[in-house]
């Protein structure tokens, strides 16, 4: 993989986090392969270092320098990592954040945390600011596509959509597919459509509704790169005959110009001393002021935490990390697992195991034959 990637296991909640992104990198609702190189989120991930063969420097995500390569390999690190603990001054209600686009959540993670609960003693900061913005674009489809409102008819496999449009200098570039799915089709399976250009290609996967990798996702957000060029055309390659719904096609550009100093705001009070260990994290942090300490760990309440050694409850951050908040001071920060009804389970285990000899005894006393009462 380019950088990170989850299990292929349906416990794992971060394919979730990226279909409320509007990701393609979570392919179903299991799997998720990296987070499509956008640079933020490889931040927020704390993901540091990322691999990409030679030819295919296109994928590497904004803000990562070239620090080793050889004839087929190059490795890149992150100018703008994030450690496994950084922290905001701000806070935004969760129910505010999920009224936001995807692209407008990639911002405003940025700049201040959303949470479920709204922590005593911190200021609230509401989102309502952005610095994307639509770019012009020509969509031009091959002969094989029948066109009809929102509806595609794809006659034969490997038919075009042509997309061309102007790079904004110093930008990420996004794609955003919308409303698109698979309506019908004489093949069975997964369908791939595949996003590609000059040493680019990435690949979305469709499935019917009734599928169980269908996620419920319709809308793509797909990062094509920065770039200096005039011009970038990159095409849509249909890989299976069949009838399609797209309802847009719409390129949008996310300046980066504030995004060092975001990054720097974040990193500015950061967990440091860190030990991982078997289901065990901890480390410390100083502040000067009251903030929210943030951890790339996926929430889950299996997840116990300790704060100057009183135990403290983590909060949902972002949909998908965890949360402290902290008062200004010096604090030792102590995390530990446990699997969620693991004690339990094992409570009604021991029981079982007491109460089943007498269970086994008791039957076969009952099911042995009464002896014969002879008189004489």
């Amino acid at each position: 993989q380019y950088s990170i990637n989850s299990y292929g296991s349906l416990m794992t909640k971060y394919p979730k986090y990226l279909i409320g992104l509007e990701n393609r990198a979570a392919l179903t609702p299991w799997l998720a392969r990296g987070c499509d190189g956008i640079a933020s989120l490889e931040s927020l991930l704390s993901v540091k270092y990322f691999v990409a063969e030679n030819d295919k420097t296109t994928y590497v995500p904004y803000g990562f320098e070239e620090r080793k390569t050889d004839d087929r390999f190059s490795l890149f690190e992150n100018r703008y990592f994030l450690p496994l603990g950084y922290t905001y001054e701000f806070y935004m209600p969760q129910a505010g954040y999920e009224k936001l686009s995807a692209l407008e959540k990639l911002e405003a993670q940025l700049q201040a945390v959303a949470l479920e609960e709204e922590p005593a003693g911190f200021p609230c900061n509401i989102i309502d600011r952005f610095e994307y913005s639509p770019v012009p674009c020509r969509v031009l489809h091959s002969s094989g596509i029948e066109l009809s409102g929102s509806i595609l008819s794809v006659a034969k496999g490997k038919e075009e959509t042509e997309i061309e449009f102007a790079p904004v200098n110093g930008a990420e570039m996004y794609i955003r597919l919308e409303g698109l799915n698979l309506i019908n089709s004489d093949e069975e399976g997964v369908f791939s459509v595949r996003i590609s250009s000059p040493g680019l290609r990435k690949i979305v996967l469709l499935a019917k509704n009734n599928s169980s990798t269908y996620s419920g996702k319709e809308n793509y957000l797909i990062r094509v790169g920065s770039y200096n060029d005039p011009i970038f055309k990159c095409k849509i390659i249909w890989t299976k005959p069949g009838t399609y719904s797209l309802e847009n096609i719409k390129v949008y550009a996310l300046p980066k110009d504030n995004y060092a100093a975001q990054i720097n705001k974040l990193r500015e009070d950061v967990l440091e001393n860190i030990y991982v260990g078997n289901d065990k994290v901890s480390g410390t942090i100083s502040l000067k002021k009251n903030k929210i300490l943030c951890l790339s760990i996926p929430y889950s309440k299996g997840w116990h935490a300790k704060v100057d050694g009183r135990d403290a409850e983590p909060l949902r951050a972002n949909s998908f990390f965890m949360a402290l908040p902290l008062e200004a001071g010096d604090h030792r920060i102590e995390l530990e697992y446990h699997v969620p009804g693991l004690r339990l389970g094992l409570c009604f285990f021991a029981l079982g195991t007491a109460i089943l000899p007498g269970m086994i005894i008791h039957d076969r006393r009952k099911k042995k034959p009464a002896k014969e009462d002879y008189t004489q």
